[in-house]
């Protein structure tokens, strides 16, 4: 049975390998994700909804237009005249002596007009929809930014993952280059019969170990470079980070200032006083539906229904200017009205509660953020710390090995000690710019 790979899949694999990787900084992987991202458009998409929606709202100011025609035909006269032969004789004399004895009215027309009925006075419906659907056009703007503050959060992680990943591969580089060297000096050693061929052994042992931790650091990078292309809208071609290298970051605690109030500027408070607004809104909507409504209006018809044939004469057209003005009362309407009124005062206080109770809870995410970002600092500088005590570990594990005073093993772990410490740093490093965005974010920078 043959196997076929999808034509898809080739594609892919052609341009993973045929084309070069693009180097890209943090700031062009984030300008090609708002740009492309299919998240972002799709909020785009429902901004341009939202404006359509606020422009078909507007249209109610306008008089409603309409145009009618109509004509019929029927197998006789649908209305007949008998004409008295005597009395008209008596009016028009001989004359009459022609006539027929009966008219036939209505057996085949037309007509055809056009109204036009302008809304004078609705209860405010029509100008609180428009406010609705200015409102909702103001929400879908917030919820796009929202949907940038994401993507721009979602870009830097893929970013600052690709940063670590690569920065464990150096260290791997600088721990292989530590084994030879030790694998060199116990060589010697064995050679020299003051060593075991077991220490040899555990060398290579570590060796072969950061053998499998590079190809499993080569594979994540892999995946998280073909992620980050399809999040930035580069499709099937593997993207690459500008960065040489992984520096700690100076005047980390400089970013980390919080206003008293600072929490308005956030999209998701200012969502919720979208939300108290558009309650209140429809609140004034339902009163208006309990309210009378008054139109007035005008139409030109054409028609020739009203002409009566006499004898063999045809009939014509008749045209006509009608002038109407309508007052509706919803009588019936109050009943289930007041319930509906006094519904949407309860959805307007219901909003304002949410409103103070997430305010509070999006202080306490602030501090928490920033909470967040300071203990990453902390641990920045422990890890440094962390790192000179191992480098020193280290040098004095090797020389103690080296005068016999200490075992292979030790010196194995003490090089391991130092491996961890610097994925350590490196982890913290690339967890602060990602925690930092996520504060700036809570503060709604």
């Amino acid at each position: 049975m043959k196997k076929y790979i999808p034509l898809s899949l080739l594609f892919c694999l052609f341009t993973f390998n045929a084309h070069s990787q693009s180097k890209l900084t943090l700031q062009e992987c984030t300008s090609l994700a708002i740009e492309n991202n299919a998240k972002l458009r799709t909020s785009r998409n429902n901004v341009l909804m939202s404006n359509e929606t606020r422009k078909e709202a507007f249209t109610k100011y306008f008089p409603q237009l309409s145009a009618m025609g109509f004509g019929f035909i029927a197998d006789k006269s649908l209305l007949n005249i008998e004409l008295d032969q005597q009395f008209l004789g008596s009016i028009i004399g001989e004359a009459a002596a022609g006539l027929p004895s009966s008219v036939g009215a209505l057996k085949n027309g037309m007509t055809a007009s056009v109204s036009a009925v302008q809304p004078v006075f609705v209860g405010g419906q029509i100008v609180n929809g428009n406010k609705l659907a200015k409102l909702g056009e103001e929400v879908s703007q917030i919820q796009l930014q929202q949907s940038e503050n994401e993507v721009r959060l979602q870009t830097s992680k893929f970013y600052w993952n690709i940063v670590q990943l690569k920065e464990n591969l150096r260290t791997i580089d600088a721990v292989d280059a530590q084994l030879a060297s030790i694998m060199k000096d116990v060589k010697a050693a064995v050679d020299a019969g003051i060593s075991t061929r077991n220490d040899m052994l555990k060398v290579q042992l570590k060796q072969n170990e950061m053998t499998s931790s590079r190809l499993q650091i080569n594979n994540g990078i892999g995946i998280l470079k073909l992620l980050l292309a399809q999040y930035i809208g580069m499709g099937c071609e593997p993207v690459d980070v500008n960065l040489t290298s992984l520096q700690v970051p100076e005047n980390m605690y400089t970013d980390l200032v919080t206003q008293e109030g600072i929490e308005r500027n956030t999209n998701e408070y200012m969502l919720l006083q979208k939300n108290v607004e558009a309650q209140k809104l429809q609140k004034k909507i339902a009163l208006g539906k309990m309210l009378p409504t008054v139109s007035i209006g005008g139409a030109f018809a054409s028609e020739n229904l009203s002409s009566m044939p006499l004898g063999n004469n045809g009939r014509d057209m008749k045209n006509h200017m009608i002038g109407m003005a309508t007052v509706s009362i919803p009588i019936s309407d109050w009943w289930g009205g007041l319930h509906s009124v006094k519904k949407q005062k309860i959805a307007v206080e219901s909003a304002r509660i949410q409103l103070e109770d997430n305010a509070v809870l999006l202080k306490v995410n602030i501090i928490n953020k920033r909470n967040s970002v300071e203990e990453i600092i902390s641990q920045i500088n422990v890890s440094q710390n962390s790192i000179a005590q191992a480098q020193e570990n280290l040098r004095l594990q090797r020389d103690y090995y080296n005068a016999g005073t200490c075992t292979m093993s030790d010196l194995l772990e003490a090089q391991t000690l130092l491996q961890k410490s610097n994925d350590k740093l490196t982890d913290n490093i690339t967890q602060y710019h990602i925690r930092l965005l996520e504060y700036n974010q809570a503060c709604g920078r």
